[in-house]
């Protein structure tokens, strides 16, 4: 007989009062030498969900259990009680088709289910509401808790503190100065237009550690915290925490990330600018003239010099280029691939929000990366299918297809950023060959 045996503990409190792992495994070990029904622990296949609470089944090891159940793995489930496999009553009863379907027994020690008679079928109802009641209750009141906590003028919440911040001996929330400073200098950059890979890397070196990812500055600028505001069960505090930036600030960042791809196009050498002197990566900036005319230039961080992108243009006015390869019908195919992919993804992304397995929040979080992802593909898709035969550099009729072009066939261009020329020309291995102008 294949065995599993399935733990759960939703906190360290839980397990501290005696309902710990290793106080269910050894439970269910007793249990299964004392039937004979195993020899050895060994034969138990475990899955454990340390830390998991039982409001749902979207738990690792349970979603792993259910895959195995599905591919036929196992003849018996043993769990120490129901409510470590379910506190919520029509997750259950979906469990229950779902192993009778297979054909997987489901023993729990204390209080095990049974379907067979009407009475067992409404003892079984009663102990799995029980469980659900007591998970609400729980819910609830911890819910009147925390509030009370906020009210009170102390915040609420445990867990680490958010980047920028601390508590003090009191356990009220205090600014870390280099960290908030730190904070400040990412949504400022943020503002000023500063691309995300840019701000992660200027964010590390201020750091001198890589702690920071794309996605953890993405958190940052979304968070309210940092505006000295917290929401807590729909009612918000502006007292609890204090303020690093402004709402205006925040604002802005956050508008810019949502059109940072929009606007990406516009700067057609991203990446790709060398600083001849420090050997950096060039990043892309922008400024408004007396006129407000827009200027797009590049710049280098640790020479704090800058080059025009219309001089990099002019640089390569004429530059022999080839567009009738192929490169960009390969390129134009890609694309169309990477957009069904992202259709795909889109759809069953909202299937799983209709179905409740992702949260509203979790689905607009992850609906706006697709969308953001979609645009920019088909944006790029667009320049390419414009594309005709060109002869130079400068006969590309706007920013998308000396963008696109630059992305499929230049490695890197070295600039004097204080002489402001390009020295030299690195090409991908395409069509153009590896040829370097210098």
């Amino acid at each position: 007989m294949r065995i599993a045996g399935y733990l759960r503990v939703s906190t360290l409190r839980q397990a501290e009062d005696g309902v710990s792992i290793e106080m269910q495994k050894r439970i269910i070990i007793n249990h299964c030498e004392m039937l004979e029904i195993i020899s050895d622990e060994s034969e138990i296949k475990w899955y454990i969900d340390d830390g998991w609470s039982a409001k749902s089944l979207e738990r690792p090891a349970m979603r792993s259990l259910i895959g195995d159940i599905k591919t036929r793995q196992m003849d018996l489930i043993v769990a120490y009680d129901m409510s470590r496999v379910s506190r919520d009553i029509m997750d259950m009863m979906s469990l229950m088709r779902m192993l009778d379907k297979y054909g997987v027994s489901l023993k729990c020690l204390y209080d095990n289910p049974s379907f067979e008679t009407a009475s067992e079928r409404f003892m079984t109802t009663i102990k799995m509401a029980t469980h659900q009641y007591e998970r609400e209750r729980t819910s609830e009141r911890t819910r009147d808790a925390i509030i009370n906590i906020a009210e009170s003028g102390r915040y609420p919440f445990g867990g680490m503190c958010n980047y920028g911040y601390m508590k003090d001996d009191d356990g009220r929330m205090v600014l870390n100065p280099e960290e908030a400073t730190l904070v400040l200098e990412i949504f400022q950059m943020a503002c000023e237009g500063y691309r995300m890979r840019e701000i992660v890397r200027v964010a590390n070196i201020r750091q001198d550690k890589e702690i920071f990812t794309m996605g953890r500055i993405r958190r940052i600028i979304k968070n309210r915290k940092y505006t000295g505001t917290i929401s807590v069960y729909g009612k918000d505090y502006d007292d609890l925490v204090p303020a690093i930036i402004t709402e205006e600030m925040q604002k802005q960042a956050e508008s810019n990330l949502v059109t940072h791809s929009q606007k990406s196009d516009r700067y057609i050498f991203t990446h790709v600018l060398i600083c001849r002197r420090c050997g950096s990566t060039l990043l892309c900036k922008s400024a408004y003239g007396k006129m407000k005319k827009m200027y797009l230039y590049y710049f280098c961080p640790t020479c704090r010099k800058r080059i025009r992108q219309s001089d990099v243009e002019d640089e390569l006015s004429e530059l022999e280029v080839e567009t009738s390869t192929g490169d960009f019908e390969n390129r134009y195919n890609a694309l169309g691939d990477i957009e069904s992919l992202l259709l795909g993804r889109r759809s069953r992304l909202k299937e799983k929000f209709m179905d409740g397995v992702v949260s509203l929040e979790n689905m607009e979080i992850m609906l706006t990366a697709i969308e953001n992802e979609l645009s920019d593909a088909r944006r790029k898709r667009s320049a390419i299918q414009s594309l005709d035969t060109v002869r130079v550099f400068s006969d590309f009729e706007n920013e998308g297809q000396k963008k696109a072009f630059v992305e499929m066939h230049i490695r890197r261009i070295v600039v004097d950023v204080q002489e402001k020329k390009v020295l030299s020309i690195e090409f991908k291995e395409s069509a153009l060959g590896a040829d370097k102008k210098t």
